[in-house]
């Protein structure tokens, strides 16, 4: 059975690799700003592995094959190493297909902490910081910074027109140089 390994860079992005069943790397993830959109992609991973249509052969810029698996939305969520030959490109997305499945995940010591901490709910949902504002109705909890980030929370906008921006009158100027004296 493969396994998934995610990793963080020093930069604080994270990513992860999927291993066949033999310990080499089929395909490899983008990067995520999140621990928790790590995650996110492994899940996507698992369910769109299972259709064959949802995988998409390329070459690249020495001719070789390689193939990405796309998410529902069109995204790509996993990019394979390039192949010498198409149907050995074939055989790594039924290696995908194989082992994608797994819910066998292995990481550092530091980010299997966080994602305890994040299932728990005693971290943030989405970035793992255990600095929490706030839990929503499904048990998950927010930190100040993804709390402002999430678009079901963020404050209204105000219908104000700000003094840099163009005037509603319509002549082009800026609100500043035009209309404010009149509001």
């Amino acid at each position: 059975m493969g396994k998934y390994q995610i990793f963080e860079t020093a930069r604080g992005f994270f990513w992860f690799n999927l291993y066949a069943s033999n310990g080499r790397v089929i395909a490899s993830s983008e990067l995520y700003q999140k621990l928790g959109g790590a995650f996110n992609g492994m899940e996507s991973v698992k369910k769109n592995c299972v259709d064959r249509d949802n995988f998409e052969i390329r070459r690249d810029i020495d001719n070789k094959t390689y193939f990405v698996l796309k998410a529902g939305n069109g995204e790509i969520i996993l990019k394979s190493e390039s192949y010498s030959s198409p149907s050995k490109c074939l055989v790594g997305i039924a290696s995908v297909m194989t082992n994608g499945i797994t819910e066998v995940t292995d990481m550092p010591k530091p980010l299997a902490d966080k994602l305890v901490a994040m299932q728990r709910g005693d971290a943030c949902h989405n970035c793992g910081s255990p600095d929490i504002l706030k839990h929503d109705g499904q048990s998950r909890a927010w930190c100040g910074p993804c709390l402002g980030e999430t678009a079901a929370i963020k404050p209204a906008q105000s219908n104000k027109v700000q003094r840099n921006a163009k005037c509603p009158c319509g002549l082009g100027k800026k609100y500043k140089q035009c209309c404010i004296d009149k509001s």
